[in-house]
């Protein structure tokens, strides 16, 4: 995730004309990410969210089955 700075650069650059190509170059960022910059209006905003794993209820079998791998190795 870019800064609050990087953004502003990014689209300081692209309001002036800078090709989105150019802009990635000189800021050695990738293309798809200086395109989403570049074309919103306000700095993209990110949520973590939790996965939560299927076999958390049978906690007991996946640590049985982890111990069943080492010793199988």
């Amino acid at each position: 995730m870019l800064s609050h700075e990087d953004w502003i650069m990014i689209r300081e650059l692209y309001d002036h004309g800078m090709s989105i190509s150019e802009i990635s170059r000189r800021l050695h960022i990738d293309r798809k990410t200086d395109r989403k910059y570049a074309k919103s209006k306000d700095i993209p905003r990110f949520e973590l969210y939790r996965i939560y794993s299927k076999l958390k209820q049978y906690n007991y079998t996946t640590s049985y089955v982890y111990i069943l791998c080492i010793f199988i190795n």
